[in-house]
């Protein structure tokens, strides 16, 4: 209950890995490796056969996800801090066909660096961090690298959840009544 459980996050302009650790225990979320059964291939011929669905409204409503960053902004940053940041390497290489795009697209990046920056090291306790933005005018395409190793106790994650959920704002479906024309 008080061993650190830690989550490990690699990404390399796709998800490489993501590891949960707890103790001498590790579990890799992804990638999955799961093995091909029978009864797996038709769930997935079944799941490619069936018509879409309608569109489903969405949950949160653009006011409530504000009202949820003003209440996570006031009452949980102490809870957030308790979220450890081991390590957070984080480099983007900004490329482009064209020079004089790749240069305002590199301006663009290090000011979203410089203004998330603080945001992050306020917001959750940061041990080792590197943060970099490169430019390389002869790459076609923008490359990121993410490596994230960040710890927290269980039961602080449990106190944080409980918390989130109190407070989350969750639009209510309306059902739909039924209409009488008499």
């Amino acid at each position: 209950m008080f061993t650190p459980l830690k989550l490990l996050v690699r990404y390399e302009n796709e998800l490489k890995r993501i590891r949960i650790s707890w103790g001498l225990f590790y579990f890799t979320i992804y990638p999955f490796k799961k093995a091909k059964t029978k009864k797996s291939e038709e769930r997935l011929q079944k799941a490619v056969q069936k018509p879409p669905q309608k569109k489903r409204e969405p949950y949160f409503e653009l006011t409530s996800v504000r009202k949820l960053l003003r209440f996570l902004q006031r009452t949980n940053r102490l809870l957030l801090r308790k979220i450890v940041f081991e390590r957070f390497d984080f480099s983007i290489t900004i490329a482009s066909d064209d020079p004089a795009e790749t240069g305002i697209l590199y301006g663009g990046a290090s000011v979203m660096i410089g203004m998330l920056l603080p945001l992050f090291d306020n917001t959750f306790n940061v041990i080792e961090r590197s943060i970099s933005a490169n430019v390389d005018f002869s790459a076609k395409k923008p490359s990121l690298f993410l490596e994230a190793v960040l710890f927290v106790r269980p039961i602080q994650l449990m106190i944080i959840s409980l918390v989130l959920i109190t407070h989350l704002p969750i639009k209510k479906r309306k059902k739909d009544k039924a209409v009488s024309y008499s």
